[in-house]
């Protein structure tokens, strides 16, 4: 069983703008996920005349990053393109609830330098939590950046409402 799609915040990334959209759903009994329901989030970008989501993960509420961090990461969507100029990597991932901001550094392999970027943040409200049937609050996170660069080189660090940091995780190498 599934509810309907909801957007549940409508944001920028540096880039462009983003929605953000989830539905509830029911895992299947041979799910490794410990919850009876689950969460999908998939994100929009409204000025692309593309059908279909440009990002998705599904998940449970208050099992980000195996219950372990406040802040899951996740590498999706990795766009290749014949032009050179429109190649982009997407990160995003899920967050507890207390996350307010998260910043994204990540470093090209022709650079030295690392590059932080604020990611565009969305936490689900109570009413929509109900309207998503979900037990607990979830938050997500999203950016993207030109070009197709290694996954081991992103770190996520979530902060709290007063600047606190709540967690950090890297990309797996691969």
């Amino acid at each position: 069983m599934t509810t309907p799609a909801l957007v549940f915040r409508r944001s920028n990334t540096h880039r462009e703008p983003v929605e953000f959209v989830a539905y509830g759903w029911t895992p299947p009994n041979d799910s490794t996920t410990r919850s009876k329901e689950g969460y999908c989030v998939f994100l929009e970008l409204p000025h692309l005349k593309r059908s279909g989501p440009e990002f998705a993960s599904c998940g449970a509420a208050g099992e980000e990053n195996g219950g372990s961090s406040q802040v899951g990461i996740e590498l999706e969507g990795q766009s290749l393109s014949r032009r050179k100029q429109d190649r982009s990597t997407e990160v995003g991932g899920p967050l507890a609830p207390d996350v307010a901001s998260v910043a994204v550094t990540y470093q090209r392999t022709s650079s030295q330098k690392r590059i932080e970027v604020q990611a565009a943040v969305a936490q689900l409200s109570e009413p929509l939590q109900l309207q998503l049937k979900q037990p607990g609050l979830f938050g997500y996170f999203y950016i993207e950046v030109g070009g197709l660069l290694k996954w081991s080189t992103f770190n996520a660090r979530a902060y709290g409402p007063n600047g606190e940091m709540l967690g950090s995780a890297w990309g797996e190498p691969s």
